[in-house]
């Protein structure tokens, strides 16, 4: 997954060149503009500071979509088919993913009785199903792009330590205790020696202080599913946000991997730490040894089948 960045300045040069172009179109210029959602609005909102003078010609009719129900609303006017039906609309976009969204808005505002549409995104992944009259800059359907944002994210594994692959000095490491036989019964001697043997295993340790103080080992596919099939964190420094700096670091490598989802075998006990992460049940439960697990899958890549918050201007 790559990340491109677009500065204030390199948006600003995209919007100048938009605006040219539809002054181009003389009276069909469209003086009602449609933006979609937060990001859309952030981009009408640099479009307006480049047009200038004449900005207080253009109407504003901000268009919402509710992905739970798939409802199109007008949260800012309640009779919008008044204020665009017989004109020329501009639909704004910050980006396009699926292309699900900026369809379902598309025709929304077309069923208003518009005279034409125009569309705009600034971003568009190469996948979409639906493209707008005129967009900025395409993407890969695994890349993301971040824009008109006062700063830039971070990843955040955790705010101390480290963590670190498993190396082949750690073979002599005592290995840590989590209370759980499936988990405690490995060695780092085992773990290691499954990487060496599938060239798609990973493991890596969270280390502060000198102390290991858990681990996570998963499967990785490119392009498919990342696979965690042992995630464990020693008695001493349980409930301290070790899973958390972990699983963290695991999705990152699912998404750089171009993987759509991520799986993973979760006990009993500890499903509902997994469902508040976004984890749901994706197959029957397993008993092995009087434990009991749950197979559960988070999504990983948004673009399909909707459209997702990886490329954002909010």
């Amino acid at each position: 997954m790559n990340t491109i960045l677009l500065s204030d300045e390199q948006v600003a040069a995209y919007l100048r060149d938009l605006l040219e172009r539809l002054s181009a179109l003389g009276e069909a210029y469209p003086r009602v503009w449609c933006p979609i959602g937060p990001s859309g609005g952030r981009v009408a909102q640099a479009a307006m500071r480049e047009v200038g003078r004449s900005a207080s010609d253009i109407q504003h009719v901000p268009v919402a979509f509710e992905r739970a129900t798939g409802v199109v609303s007008f949260p800012r006017d309640p009779h919008p088919e008044d204020t665009v039906k017989g004109k020329n609309v501009l639909l704004i976009d910050g980006a396009i993913h699926s292309g699900n969204t900026f369809a379902k808005v598309y025709r929304a505002v077309e069923a208003l009785g518009v005279a034409e549409i125009c569309s705009y995104s600034l971003v568009v992944r190469r996948g979409a199903t639906a493209l707008p009259s005129f967009f900025g800059l395409a993407i890969g359907d695994h890349d993301r792009a971040l824009f008109l944002k006062r700063r830039f994210p971070n990843n955040r594994l955790s705010n101390f330590g480290w963590v670190r692959k498993l190396a082949e000095e750690d073979d002599t490491r005592p290995m840590i205790k989590c209370g759980e036989d499936f988990i405690d019964k490995f060695s780092w001697g085992d773990l290691l020696y499954e990487m060496r043997v599938d060239q798609r295993r990973r493991t890596y340790l969270y280390e502060r202080n000198g102390d290991v103080q858990g681990f996570v080992s998963f499967r990785l596919t490119p392009g498919e599913t990342i696979l965690v099939d042992t995630l464990g964190v020693d008695r001493t420094f349980q409930r301290q946000g070790v899973s958390g700096h972990l699983m963290r670091w695991a999705e990152t490598c699912g998404r750089n991997a171009h993987c759509g989802a991520i799986e993973l075998w979760g006990v009993d006990d500890r499903k509902e730490w997994y469902e508040k992460r976004g984890y749901g049940a994706c197959g029957e439960a397993l008993v092995l040894d009087g434990t009991r697990f749950h197979l559960m899958r988070k999504k990983l890549l948004y673009n399909l089948p909707d459209d997702g918050a990886l490329t954002t201007g909010v």
